[in-house]
């Protein structure tokens, strides 16, 4: 036997092969640690109010938010979009929304931490501004990475995901095992007992 006409016989053992890979079905896993690697407009929300500032093995909860903050730029695919606010109180833009990713992992890598904050959180506040600079973007899949400590009454349970978007909040520096305490009002007025001293009311929870 001879074969006559080799590449059609090729052709046909590809195409088989073919056939039977798709039947077979192949696939293989990717963990991304992040998103699920579609094209999205991204807003991340750091907090930096003062309890970020309790160090850890690995530096501060800021700085480790910064790293976490980094690792999503990283794995967001080309196109995508980002926009970096802070959390803290009041809720400031870092990094204006750009489709230059490699911009906003730059400013994050320079972000300073606030060393001397005594900033409390306003993480609403901080998506309400998130969601306002995600207004224009120019994909519909929309997504909001809050990074934060939740202490006190930051309790990431209780936030919800702007009209349209999707919410992920995630917990640096692992549970609080003391609640924060905050002074909510100060008032400062004659004493009327001596007539010319000022007695101070403060009231925290």
């Amino acid at each position: 036997m001879r074969i006559v006409e080799p590449w059609l016989l090729l052709a046909r053992v590809v195409l088989v092969a073919l056939a039977a890979l798709a039947l077979a079905g192949p696939f293989f896993y990717v963990e991304l640690s992040y998103g699920d690697g579609r094209v999205a407009s991204v807003a991340i929300v750091i907090d930096d109010s003062m309890s970020m500032q309790v160090a850890g093995g690995g530096g501060t909860r800021f700085e480790a938010a910064l790293r976490r903050a980094i690792e999503v730029v990283d794995v967001l695919p080309a196109g995508s979009e980002v926009v970096v606010v802070r959390g803290g109180r009041r809720p400031r833009v870092a990094a204006s929304r750009t489709s230059e990713l490699s911009a906003a992992r730059l400013v994050l890598t320079t972000l300073s931490s606030p060393a001397e904050s005594a900033r409390g959180s306003d993480l609403p506040g901080a998506i309400e501004l998130a969601a306002r600079q995600l207004a224009g973007a120019r994909h519909d899949l929309r997504r909001v990475v809050v990074l934060s400590d939740f202490a006190g009454p930051a309790d990431g349970a209780e936030l919800s995901a702007p009209e349209g978007m999707e919410l992920d909040a995630e917990r640096i520096g692992g549970e609080n095992t003391h609640a924060n305490v905050a002074l909510t009002h100060v008032a400062l007025d004659p004493d009327v007992t001596s007539g010319y001293r000022l007695a101070i009311e403060a009231r925290g929870k």
